[in-house]
């Protein structure tokens, strides 16, 4: 039972390490994320977003701006979960910018 414990623990401090890394650098993935419309496919599949924020983030004309309002749904609403699943859905499309990220936030911490 201590051990299923422990693992959970390391599963959740590592899940609040991964997206406080992912919230530091807001503004910079702001501004380089290219696959706004399938992350928002994704998470509204996910249940993580709903139709009217979906079509409202859609509606927006630029990627920044796009992803500037997909942030603020989600830090308002979202949840630790709801922010994992944006991560992995970023890491997943957007891989060379999630690597980036973690290769800024190890130099950061050095």
């Amino acid at each position: 039972m201590y051990v299923l414990n422990a693992q959970f623990k390391t599963r959740e401090k590592n899940k609040m390490k991964k997206i406080k890394r992912f919230l530091v650098h807001r503004d910079w993935l702001i501004h380089r994320v290219t696959k706004v419309e399938p992350v928002l496919d994704e998470l509204l599949i996910q249940g993580v977003i709903q139709q009217e924020s979906y079509d409202n983030i859609r509606a927006l004309p630029t990627s920044e701006d796009k992803m500037r309002k997909l942030f603020d749904c989600l830090l308002t609403a979202g949840g630790g979960t709801g922010k994992d699943i944006f991560y992995n859905t970023l890491e997943k499309l957007e891989p060379d910018l999630i690597s980036c990220i973690k290769t800024k936030s190890r130099g950061e911490s050095e």
